[in-house]
């Protein structure tokens, strides 16, 4: 539990020093970076709303349309003639498939669940409940829920990251371009602006129209000390403003 809200906590600073760092920052962006603009503008606007999708209201739809068919009652009822017709194929793996669900189907475990939403001030407090209840019910819809919520946090938080070595490389001017590694990215020219809504907001820089050159294993030797030179030059720019 402990662990839980600490990962949680190291979200939201992390979180907080992006956004701080992006937004007082990008106005010292150079003349004709507006594709770098529109990308930082739209991950500030989206960054009040992270991670992208609450996890409220991903584990309830998720639950919800386990018994979207009305026969899945989540128990075996005399409806059907086998007790796994009363579950999607969803729940195959689960240990209580065609007999009862105990998230859906078992009063005590409905109302512990319930608590658990109740008594949850934020996502990362959910998380903490949600984890131990959906193992103690192997439940892998609530797990696998939580999995996908956690890569969305994740994966806004290496585009934040990425904007961010973009932004302070473009004021200290320091060219990229020739660098492998994974520092590249290529804005098309169909990126949506600051005031679009990304079809894929999870999908990384995709979302934003924005393509991410592949990591290779890692950079070749010659690019090795130029890399090493730019993130010197970043972190001594970061260390001077602190001063």
């Amino acid at each position: 539990m402990t662990q839980t809200h600490s990962s949680g906590e190291r979200r939201r600073t992390e979180l907080a020093e992006l956004r701080r760092e992006l937004r007082d920052k990008q106005s010292y962006l150079n003349d004709g970076r507006e594709d770098l603009w529109e990308a930082i503008s739209q991950w500030l606007l989206e960054s009040h709303n992270v991670p992208i999708g609450s996890l409220r209201t991903m584990v309830r739809t998720e639950l919800a349309s386990l018994q979207d068919d009305p026969l899945h009652k989540m128990y075996d009822h005399p409806e059907v003639d086998d007790g796994t017709e009363a579950f999607p194929d969803k729940c195959k793996t689960c240990p209580h498939y065609g007999v009862q669900c105990p998230v859906l189907a078992r009063h005590v475990s409905k109302q512990t669940l319930e608590r658990i939403f109740d008594e949850a001030d934020d996502d990362d407090e959910l998380q903490a409940g949600l984890s131990p209840y959906a193992a103690k019910h192997h439940c892998h819809v609530i797990q696998d829920t939580i999995s996908e919520w956690e890569t969305g946090y994740a994966e806004f938080l290496s585009r934040g990251e990425r904007l961010r070595i973009l932004l302070n490389a473009d004021i200290k001017g320091i060219d990229l371009d020739d660098l492998d590694g994974g520092f590249e990215i290529a804005f098309s020219e169909s990126g949506e602006t600051a005031d679009s809504t990304p079809t894929n907001p999870t999908a990384g820089l995709d979302g934003l129209g924005l393509e991410t050159i592949p990591e290779p294993d890692g950079p070749p030797p010659e690019d090795a000390q130029r890399i090493a030179e730019v993130t010197d030059a970043l972190m001594n720019d970061e260390e001077e403003g602190e001063a």
